[in-house]
């Protein structure tokens, strides 16, 4: 298994693979009694150069892993057509919880990131 300085540093030879790696797309959830149930990781205050809120886990039946979508390691980009883009963790935290009971969601997956992030936790 591969440190977390072991990604990072194979991250910053991927350069600009990163980019090609990427994936973009969005979606639709409707809330459940206990929310949507996603797991949330900020990584603004970490050495990582990918800032932003990302799925750190999807929580068994919840309407997240219904979706059969969504995996940790993607990013939530926007909600409801709101940037969560230089938003901290707290204020894009907040934005998702008040954000109705049905969220489109625009996310992006990258399979570096999902590397760590599941190393990570």
């Amino acid at each position: 298994m591969k440190t977390l300085v072991e990604l990072k540093e194979e991250e910053e030879e991927q350069g600009d693979e990163e980019e090609a790696d990427e994936e973009v797309f969005s979606l639709e959830l409707e809330r459940g009694e206990r929310g949507i149930g996603l797991a949330l990781i900020d990584t603004r205050d970490t050495s990582l150069k990918a800032k932003g809120i990302f799925i750190r886990a999807v929580v068994p039946d919840s309407p997240a892993a219904r979706c059969e979508k969504l995996l940790p390691g993607d990013r939530i980009l926007a909600v409801n057509g709101i940037s969560l883009l230089g938003l901290d963790y707290q204020n894009g935290r907040e934005l998702i919880q008040s954000s109705g009971a049905r969220l489109r969601l625009l996310v992006s997956r990258s399979n570096w990131m999902a590397k760590i992030i599941q190393n990570e936790c």
